[in-house]
């Protein structure tokens, strides 16, 4: 699942990205459940559905994730399908 990214966000810095950045796509469905490996955060399982770490508040905002930093291996978190708004 590769998604192209829009310009703008695609030249702000990982550490820029806010759980709000959930403007540029609309959540359109389900691409999967994924279960978090020990290694992971947000930001790499964005890379592994989207190719791109920047696209990790939408993981967030679909999880309802209140802590982005808060989640554990062993956890599953549903992948939402992002289109372009």
């Amino acid at each position: 699942y590769k998604f192209v990214m829009a310009s703008e966000l695609s030249v702000r810095k990982d550490r820029d990205i806010a759980p709000s950045d959930t403007t540029l796509y609309a959540i359109k469905g389900e691409v999967a459940v994924h279960e978090v490996a020990a290694d992971e955060n947000l930001a790499k399982i964005s890379l592994k559905y989207y190719g791109s770490r920047k696209l990790w508040p939408y993981i967030a905002k679909y999880n309802n994730l209140s802590d982005p930093g808060g989640i554990s291996a062993g956890m599953r978190l549903t992948i939402p399908e992002l289109r372009a708004k």
